[in-house]
């Protein structure tokens, strides 16, 4: 019989939380494997050791499905090798990071918005549906908090929200952008734009409601996500960022970017922290260097920059892109995971991180803070294993 267990939820805070929970079925465990042949799991991480050993341009990737202080032995593996490292093995979603070191961010925690935000707007996402348990602690109705909700009227978040401004959205975003265009302009003291206002799809009245709305508060909170694909430039981030900073001329306001990237912040803080870049970042010449996403994963293997690829988890395997999966394919594939993939020539099975399922080491939460899980399992064995492999 399956049994039910409590989850973590890497959107709210990776530690056990009361809405989610997984079910574990005592299935048989993936077994280690070479060139797609079952192999003791000792003589698998032998397979991947004598691979690296013999690697002229490696790229480890993937660190965002691993616990931080699986993190830092694998930026040690990295530094050992020369090789390339990076946070994740799509460019997906990145433009915030250059967003943010490129102008800063007005932040603040969970605890911080729940007990101090009388308004939260949530800019075209649904904070309920993709994070429920972070709702939850959020949307606290014992103060006295209003909700603002802008995007479509006929989504869901919407109907929870006491204002909706309805802005219809397209690929480019333009209507959105526009709006945050009409907010900073207001904020200068600039009459309403009404090319602007009808971009966004507004009556000058409503966008005078929202701006009143917006410095009327005492402490203001704005949730968003990345919508763009584009991964190194996203207007509508920079836009609201800027909106973000220039509200607090009138009144409190942060922001808070909502991320589906597991670990992935964690992953940021530890190559910073190692090699002062938080992505991307290449040791071929000893000194790490860093060049926008040019060492990226995507990029290395776009431009078959790799001969051997060391990945963690299997989080990022869907809608791979031909460059990609070319790139995959024409290297030998190192793969630490839940399951394999179809182009691993070494899989060695680990309970890496995944969505619903436990931590068993520091993680970082969406907004920055540090926890540690409180599980019973240890992430020592993949640590001394990657430790091995560099030595």
């Amino acid at each position: 019989m399956p049994t039910a267990n409590p989850a973590t939820c890497p959107l709210c805070g990776f530690d056990d939380c009361e809405q989610l929970s997984v079910e574990e079925s005592p299935s048989k465990p993936e077994t280690p494997a070479v060139a797609g042949k079952p192999i003791s799991r000792a003589a698998a991480v032998d397979a991947a050791k004598a691979l690296l050993a013999d690697s002229e341009a490696p790229l480890i990737c993937g660190l965002n499905c691993l616990e931080s202080e699986s993190q830092f032995a694998a930026w040690k593996l990295a530094d050992r090798l020369r090789a390339t490292v990076d946070t994740t093995l799509t460019n997906r979603n990145r433009a915030a990071i250059q967003t943010f070191q490129r102008y800063g961010k007005v932040t603040a925690t969970y605890g911080e918005i729940r007990n101090r935000s009388d308004l939260l707007l949530l800019w075209d996402c649904d904070l309920e549906a993709q994070s429920p348990c972070l709702w939850t602690l959020i949307n606290d109705r014992k103060i006295d908090r209003k909700i603002v909700f802008v995007g479509s009227s006929s989504s869901q978040a919407a109907k929870e929200a006491d204002f909706v401004f309805d802005v219809s959205s397209s690929k480019e975003r333009n209507g959105f952008i526009s709006l945050c265009y009409l907010i900073r302009a207001n904020l200068a003291g600039a009459a309403v734009d009404k090319d602007l206002a009808d971009a966004a799809g507004l009556e000058a009245s409503d966008a005078d409601k929202l701006y009143e709305i917006l410095t009327s508060c005492e402490y203001g909170s704005l949730f968003f996500k990345q919508h763009c694909a584009e991964s190194e430039f996203d207007l509508e981030t920079e836009s609201l960022m800027l909106m973000v900073r220039e509200l607090n001329s009138k009144t409190r306001f942060v922001g808070t970017k909502l991320r589906d990237d597991l670990n992935a912040l964690g992953a940021e803080t530890v190559l910073t922290l190692a090699s002062g870049f938080p992505q991307a970042t290449t040791l071929f010449r000893e000194a790490p260097r860093h060049a926008g996403l040019s060492y990226s994963a995507e990029s290395t293997l776009s431009n078959l920059g790799a001969d051997v690829v060391l990945m963690f988890g299997d989080a990022d395997l869907h809608n791979l892109s031909p460059q990609i999966l070319r790139g995959l394919k024409q290297a030998k594939v190192i793969q630490f995971a839940r399951r394999p993939a179809d182009f691993a020539d070494v899989f060695v099975p680990l309970k890496t991180l995944s969505r619903g399922g436990r931590v068993s080491g520091a993680v970082f939460r969406g907004d920055g803070a540090m926890l540690q899980s409180c599980s019973e399992e240890s992430v020592s064995e993949l640590v001394a294993t990657l430790m091995t492999m560099a030595e």
